[in-house]
């Protein structure tokens, strides 16, 4: 588990990912709304890449370039078949090697292998057993957890409406997820809520 500080509150998001569910959890502390730890559930999302000819070195590595659009943002990623593993950072899936390195073309994110290292002591059933079996975190659905964050800014917004006697409105106030790395998904397309 990463976390950006010592607080309990700053864990970052960690992916795991059952290859043979083809399952992807999100565990993750949403201190922005709901203020709670969920393990986000989805199918592991489908991503339909342009490949691309474009070639350059990470570290040791030869990697190719690869471009996809996903949930409302383009992506271009650099893969190597040298590590012919098709993930890669976050939720990043479905190239013919490992990618080492994605970012979107706002610059507002940006992933980076550092270092490769290869654990052959544990097998991968025995890593998710370890990893998956902790209470802290709510497990709910992608679905189900989109929904229940944005019914949060809805009563977030009607709060705030409501203690400015209803001037809230004339000043078109609004809240919007445009910085989320999923401004859009398959259950909501609008990134704008007032």
């Amino acid at each position: 588990m990463f976390t950006k500080g010592t607080g309990d509150k700053e864990i970052l998001p960690e992916i795991i990912i059952d290859r043979e569910k083809r399952l992807l959890t999100e565990r993750l502390f949403e201190d922005s709304h709901l203020n709670s730890y969920f393990a986000v559930q989805e199918p592991l999302p489908k991503m339909n890449w342009k490949l691309l000819n474009e070639k350059k070195i990470i570290g040791k590595y030869n990697c190719t370039k690869a471009v996809v659009e996903f949930r409302g943002r383009t992506y271009t990623a650099w893969y190597t078949i040298e590590i012919p593993i098709s993930l890669g950072p976050w939720k990043f899936n479905g190239l013919p090697g490992l990618i080492l390195e994605v970012d979107d073309e706002k610059g507002f994110y940006k992933w980076q292998a550092k270092t490769i290292s290869f654990n052959n002591n544990l097998s991968e059933k025995e890593i998710l057993v370890k990893i998956q079996n902790d209470p802290k975190f709510e497990a709910i659905s992608f679905k189900d957890y989109d929904a229940k964050k944005i019914k949060k800014v809805q009563d977030k917004i009607q709060t705030i409406k409501a203690r400015s006697g209803g001037r809230g409105a004339q000043f078109g106030m609004m809240t919007t997820f445009e910085f989320d790395k999923e401004p859009i998904n398959e259950y909501r397309s609008e990134m704008e809520f007032n």
